[in-house]
């Protein structure tokens, strides 16, 4: 077991302008746009010693050093300079009183990737004070970071001291790696049954295109033909566009505000489902088209909660219950579905009280995992039918944490 280090540095250059404009008592206009330059050296692979940021950027592979090559395998570096330039427009129309349009674009170009244009749709009805429903729709992208793109990982062996060298496994950039794309439809309704007693209800349903995943090179971007800067490597790994995601569900919430004697109450309870399916579009209709479920998410989550106020104590406990989790590890095919293993879920308590000596002064005592459950939770790589696993079955989180403080206002 010895050190290693990695090295990454980054800097940024914005500028940023956005007008409003009031067209009438209905019309409200705004526009705007944004330029910003970046700098940057993705993180490194593993290095033997720290990187000295005052002079050349340079440093050597971990493990690398021998007879003939003292200081090591040269490690490479990447400086990255690339610009991202974008306008957005929106215009809110209200033709009545009950009801309100949102329209809105951006458009962006980015240097190293090229352009987006993510449209947003957003209609809010009102047919009477006690009813709210809210139909959207909006599109988005995520960009890749440099790090994603060229992100390094892997080792170096000799077996001649120094004079050649080999590599089993390499993970290496692929710079023509492009954003993540997602469109996302949702409803949602609010119902005040009482002043102080509402019920929510919300639905979406989600498709997420060019999702970023792990490839062999000689299967997709066949950059490095097994070989990275003269070296023979086994086998090359890197981040490649392959898949789209569809995830749907919703949640039902109750809201429900109260006085009892002197202690204030604002209460909710909610139950949320989500569930989708990953697959890949260029491969429908062939016999290795599959259907995967979602991998780190929980099919069922409950909330329960409370703020109470009496006085000058505040008192909040909150109660999640989650439902089994999904490992991203494939448990079993079924004709064209992959399902995936899943750990158990848990239950967690978290509470929090603070005291109000004045208007300016205060105390509080946060507590986290107030039961001192031992839950798990996911992690990559996860194998339950790996017996001699050295990724446990399910990450183990944290044991009972308790936090205080004050805050004073001056």
């Amino acid at each position: 077991m010895a050190p290693d280090y990695s090295y990454a540095a980054s800097s940024t250059i914005k500028a940023e302008e956005q007008l409003d404009y009031k067209a009438g008592s209905k019309l409200n206009l705004t526009a705007g746009g944004s330029y910003e330059r970046y700098n940057s050296i993705p993180r490194s692979a593993d290095l033997d010693e720290p990187v000295n940021p005052n002079g050349n950027i340079q440093g050597s592979y971990s493990g690398t050093d021998s007879y003939y090559r003292p200081g090591g395998l040269a490690a490479q570096f990447y400086a990255i300079s690339y610009a991202t330039g974008g306008g957005f427009f929106q215009a809110q129309y209200a033709p009545a009183k009950q009801l309100s349009l949102t329209l809105a674009a951006r458009y962006d170009h980015n240097s190293r990737y090229g352009s987006s244009f993510t449209p947003r749709l957003a209609l809010v009805y009102k047919p009477h004070e006690a009813t709210t429903v809210k139909l959207l729709y909006g599109s988005a992208y995520l960009a890749p970071s440099p790090s994603d793109s060229y992100a390094q990982s892997g080792s170096f062996t000799t077996a001649d001291s120094g004079r050649t060298y080999h590599s089993s496994f390499l993970h290496l950039p692929n710079p023509n790696l492009k954003p993540t794309r997602s469109y996302n439809f949702e409803l949602n309704i609010r119902q005040y049954i009482t002043d102080n007693f509402s019920v929510t209800a919300d639905g979406y349903y989600t498709i997420s295109d060019d999702l970023h995943d792990y490839e062999n090179d000689n299967q997709s971007t066949h950059l490095y033909n097994n070989t990275y800067n003269g070296i023979p490597v086994n086998y090359i790994e890197v981040f490649i566009n392959e898949g789209r995601r569809k995830t749907y569900g919703g949640s039902l919430q109750f809201n429900l505000k109260n006085k009892i004697g002197s202690v204030f109450l604002n209460s909710y309870t909610s139950l949320s489902y989500i569930d989708g399916k990953i697959n890949d579009p260029k491969t429908a209709g062939l016999t290795s088209h599959y259907n995967s479920q979602l991998p780190f998410i929980s099919p069922f989550i409950f909330h329960i909660g409370t703020d109470m106020q009496a006085g000058k104590i505040t008192f909040s406990p909150r109660l999640l219950l989650m439902g089994r989790q999904n490992l991203p590890g494939v448990r079993d095919t079924l004709g064209s579905a992959i399902r995936l293993q899943t750990i158990s879920g848990y239950a967690l308590l978290n509470m929090s009280v603070r005291y109000a000596f004045s208007k300016r002064f205060s105390v509080f005592v946060n507590v986290s995992n107030a039961l001192n459950q031992q839950y798990r939770s996911v992690g990559y790589g996860m194998d339950l039918t790996k017996k001699d696993t050295e990724l446990f079955y399910g990450q183990p989180e944290d044991p009972i944490r308790v936090a205080g403080g004050l805050n004073f206002h001056f």
